[in-house]
Order: C-alpha cells, then structure tokens, then sequence
C-alpha cells in the first residue's frame, strides 16, 4: 500500500505512509505524452487506474469507487493543465532574428 500525492506540477510521488515522511519514487507527468486508463479493473482490484508515461505505466488502485474517480478527475485535469501550458509556452517562444546584411 502506497500513498501518493500528484502536485499542480504534474509531479506524483508516493510514500509508505500518509505521514509522507519520506518519498518512495516518483514520476514527472507530461500533458501530451501520458495518457489514464480507468477500464483496467480485475478481481483483486476493481478500482484500478493505469497511467501510461514514456517510462513507465503505473497500476493505481483506489480503495473505492469515490476515489476511482478523484484519481481519473484529478489526472485527467492535471493532464489538461499541462498540455495547455505546454501549448502556451511553445507559442510564446519568439521567432529566430534574421537578419539581411548587404556587404560591398
């Protein structure tokens, strides 16, 4: 059992213990490279949710129905976040200068 934070950044990471003492790993999300699956549910885990990042895929499983879904909100939402960001800053970066010397 793990608890795991996900912060605006898109940083998750995950502890031992809900005390968040010391952190165990972690993954940076990236808006458009990362995608959450709610639809993998098994026995043992009925309230799971994948996360698949360029490294790794990731098996979350939510101790109920309730937090099934505030885990796939609150990703998907950060992914959103993210990509819009991502989207913004590739706008704002300026032109190359060229410029046109004449030389006699």
């Amino acid at each position: 059992r793990r608890w795991l934070v996900l912060r605006k950044s898109g940083l998750l990471q995950w502890y031992e213990t809900e005390a968040k003492s010391s952190v165990l790993g972690f993954v940076q999300l990236k808006g458009d490279l990362c995608s959450v699956d709610g639809s993998q549910a098994c026995a043992k885990y009925p309230h799971v949710v994948s996360l698949v990042t360029p490294g790794r895929t990731l098996f979350l499983a939510a101790d109920n129905e309730l937090r099934h879904s505030q885990w796939i909100a609150a990703l998907l939402a950060t992914l959103a976040d993210l990509s819009a960001q991502q989207r913004v800053s590739d706008q704002s970066v300026p032109e190359p200068l060229r410029l046109s010397v004449h030389i006699e």
